[in-house]
């Protein structure tokens, strides 16, 4: 508030490990563990994404591969998987592995 008891409203900018890590907190009541590997990997994928979303000059030096693009999805499968198995929950149905979801497209393709 400000002196004349006006509300002030300020934006807040929270990384986007800090939003993963309180939401895993909220959903399963447990700290997500920042030393596995699979964290590592969600580092990796995130600084992929930032490149990705918010490129810098020079944009020559701004490439987009299918690995890394396939990286991206298969650590963000696996977190997903993880989150439930932190809640004790079953996965989502819909939470296909990605070598069975690039399947089906192909044979939808012919």
């Amino acid at each position: 508030m400000d002196d004349r008891g006006d509300i002030i409203r300020k934006n807040k900018f929270y990384r986007t490990e800090s939003r993963f890590l309180f939401l895993a907190y909220f959903l399963t009541g447990q700290d997500f563990d920042r030393s596995g590997k699979l964290w590592q990997q969600f580092q990796v994928a995130r600084k992929l994404r930032d490149r990705w979303t918010h490129p810098k000059p020079p944009f020559d030096t701004w490439s987009l591969s299918l690995s890394d693009v396939y990286s991206a999805i298969t650590v963000t499968r696996d977190l997903f998987i993880e989150l439930s198995e932190m809640m004790d929950a079953d996965p989502p149905l819909w939470l296909k592995p990605v070598d069975d979801v690039l399947d089906e497209i192909h044979r939808e393709a012919g």
